[in-house]
C-alpha cells in the first residue's frame, strides 16, 4: 500500500468525503494541461491494475495497468492528444483542512483508441511496461544473473528500477541464459521469467519505476499470538456488495514440468496464522524456459528454493467498496462487518483492482486448486498450461493497438512449443505451428500443427500427433490419422485410417472416426 497518513486513512473512511482529481497532461508539443473536476466527464476517470489473470493465483506476471479518462476541449482542431503523458492524482481533504494526494501513475495515452464526440475526447493511457515490448535481439544478454538481466533490461529502455535489493528474492543469483530458448520474445518475456524464478510478479508502479513485487502475508504479534498486519481494513459499511469463499487456499504443493516431464513438490508450509479453515492446495507453474541452461540437478534445486518460499493461505473473494487509491495488488486487507459474518476479521490479498473516482472500487482475489495431494496426474496439469501458453498471450487489461506494436507476451510459452505460425514457404502461404523442427507444411495454404504432423497438399490441414494430410482440402487430427482423399476428414487416435472422398469407413467409436465430405 502507498504510504499515507493516519489522517488520509481516517478521511477516507469517512461516510462523508471532500476530495479532488489533479496532476497533468503534458502533450507532445510541451503544452501543460492542468487536470481538475472542471475539465473531466462525469464517472470517467478509471484505473485498472493488475498481478494476477483470472481467478487462479500465479506468479512470473508482468501485466500493463490501464487509465481512462475522459476530458471536456473545446480546442479539438488545435490539440492532439497522441502520446501525451499523464499524471494524474487523487486529492482528499484531511479533517484539519489540508490536502493530501494519492499518485495514481504515469501513463502515456495510446492515439489508436481515443476517441471524440465534438469536445469530448475519450482517452485510453497505458503505463510504461510497454516499453518492455521490444524484440528480446536488442538485447545484449547471454548467461547472466537473474538479477543482472532485470537490471539490464530495465536500463535499456530507460525506465528506473524501484527494486534494488534482490537479496530477499529465491534464485536472485542464479546464472541462465537469455538465449536459450526462442519463446523468450520480448523484454517483457525475460521480465516475467526471471520474475517466475524469485516467486514474483514485475509491475511499474505509481511513479513510473520498476517494481519486483512477492505476495507475502504481513504478520504482527499481538499478545504471544502471531496474527496479520493488515494494510488496510475495509468495514462493512464501506462495502457495497461482497462475495467470498470460507475456506482458504494453502498453497503445499507445486507442479511443472522438465523437458515435458512432470514433476511435483511439497513444500514445509503450515499453517500459523488464524482465520478460516485451510485446505492444502497446488500452484500449477509453466516450464521455465531459463531453465533449460542449467543442469537437471540445478533445476529442481531452483524449483524448490521457489516453491519453499511461496506459503500463502488465499481466499477467492470478490467485493466493492467506496474506494481507497492507495491500496495496490498484494496488499494484505482486512474484511469484516456487514455479509462477512464469521467472527473477527478475515484476510484478503488483491490481485485486480479497478478503481474508478467518485464510483466504486471494485477488488478481486485470486485463489489456487484445493487438492488433499499432488500426484503426477496434477502434474500434466501444469503441462497442460504450459500448453495452452504457448496460443494464449500475456495481455493489459485490455488489448492493445496493433498499430503501436504492443506485444504483451506474444509468442510467451513455457517451452519451446510454439503457438505462433512461422512460414514454411512465403510464397505458397503455408505455415507450422508448436513442433517447428519436425511439422511440415508444404503445399499452397496447408496447415501443420501439433507434433510430427504433415500437410503436403493444397488448403491441407494436420494437426495433432503423427496425422499427414495428403490431398487438396482434407483434414486429419487425432494421432496416427492420415486423410488421403480430396475434401476427405480423418480424426480419432491411435490408428491410421484412410478416408476416401465420398464415402465413410467402418470405424470404432471409440478409439477413431473417419468421414468423407
Amino acid at each position: 500500500m502507498l504510504d499515507v497518513s493516519a489522517a488520509y486513512t481516517a478521511a477516507i473512511k469517512d461516510k462523508t468525503r471532500t476530495d479532488r482529481i489533479a496532476g497533468t497532461i503534458k502533450l507532445c508539443d510541451g503544452e501543460t494541461i492542468n487536470i481538475t473536476d472542471d475539465i473531466i466527464v462525469n464517472n470517467s476517470v478509471t484505473l485498472k491494475e493488475q498481478l494476477v489473470s483470472g481467478d487462479t493465483f500465479e506468479i512470473g506476471t508482468f501485466y500493463t495497468n490501464q487509465l481512462d479518462i475522459t476530458v471536456y476541449d473545446d480546442n479539438f482542431l488545435s490539440r492532439t492528444y497522441a502520446n501525451a503523458r499523464i499524471t494524474p492524482k487523487y486529492e482528499i481533504q484531511l479533517a484539519g483542512g489540508t490536502w493530501e494526494s494519492v499518485p495514481l501513475g504515469v501513463f502515456t495515452v495510446d492515439n489508436s483508441l481515443t476517441k471524440r464526440k465534438g469536445s469530448i475526447h475519450k482517452l485510453t493511457a497505458f503505463d510504461d511496461s510497454t516499453k518492455f515490448d521490444v524484440d528480446i535481439s536488442a538485447y545484449s544478454g547471454g548467461k547472466k544473473t537473474v538479477q543482472q538481466h532485470i537490471k539490464e533490461l530495465a536500463a535499456d529502455v530507460g525506465i528506473t528500477l524501484a527494486t534494488t535489493d534482490f537479496s530477499s528474492y529465491p534464485n536472485y543469483n542464479l546464472i541462465v541464459d537469455s538465449t536459450v530458448s526462442s519463446s523468450v520474445q520480448t523484454y517483457r518475456d525475460l521480465i516475467e521469467w526471471c520474475c517466475a524464478l524469485m516467486a514474483s510478479s514485475a509491475r511499474i508502479n505509481r511513479y513510473g519505476k520498476l517494481e519486483i513485487v512477492k505476495l507475502k502475508e504481513k504478520t504482527k504479534t499481538v499478545d504471544g499470538v502471531l496474527v496479520y498486519d493488515a494494510d488496510y481494513t475495509v468495514e462493512g459499511y464501506e462495502r457495497t456488495s461482497t462475495e467470498f469463499f470460507d475456506l482458504r487456499a494453502l498453497t503445499k504443493y507445486f507442479s511443472t514440468a522438465f523437458d515435458g516431464e512432470p514433476y511435483v513438490y511439497k513444500n514445509h508450509a503450515v499453517l500459523t496464522l488464524p482465520d478460516a479453515a485451510a485446505r492444502n492446495a497446488t500452484m500449477f507453474i509453466p516450464e521455465n524456459p531459463l531453465l533449460q541452461s542449467v543442469s537437471d540437478a540445478e533445476r529442481k534445486t531452483a524449483f524448490e528454493t521457489c516453491a519453499n518460499t511461496i506459503y500463502i493461505a488465499l481466499r477467492r473473494a470478490e467485493f466493492s467498496f467506496n474506494g481507497n487509491p492507495a491500496i495496490e495488488c498484494f496488499d494484505t486487507l482486512f474484511g469484516n462487518g456487514g455479509k462477512i459474518d464469521i467472527n473477527g476479521a478475515i484476510a484478503f490479498f488483491p490481485t485486480l483492482l479497478v478503481w474508478k473516482y467518485r464510483g466504486a472500487h471494485k477488488v478481486s482475489c485470486a485463489f489456487a486448486e484445493l487438492t488433499d495431494e499432488a500426484t503426477e496426474s496434477a502434474s500434466e496439469a501444469a503441462i497442460l498450461v504450459a500448453t495452452e501458453a504457448s496460443t494464449i498471450n500475456k495481455i493489459p487489461v485490455q488489448v492493445k493497438s496493433k498499430t503501436e506494436k504492443r506485444l504483451d507476451g506474444v509468442g510467451k510459452t513455457a517451452s519451446d512449443a510454439g503457438g505462433v505460425g512461422k512460414f514454411a514457404d512465403t510464397d505458397r502461404n503455408c505455415e507450422v505451428f508448436n513442433d517447428y523442427k519436425n511439422n511440415v507444411a508444404s503445399a499452397y495454404y496447408s496447415h501443420a500443427e501439433g507434433y510430427k504432423t504433415t500437410a503436403n497438399a493444397p488448403y491441407s490441414h494436420a494437426e495433432g500427433s503423427n496425422t499427414v494430410a495428403s490431398n487438396p482440402s482434407c483434414h486429419a487430427e487425432g494421432t496416427g490419422c492420415v486423410a488421403s482423399g480430396q475434401s476427405s476428414h480423418a480424426e480419432g487416435e491411435k490408428r491410421a485410417e484412410l478416408a476416401r472422398r465420398g464415402r465413410e469407413l467402418p470405424c470404432n467409436r471409440q478409439l477413431f472416426s473417419c468421414r468423407g465430405s
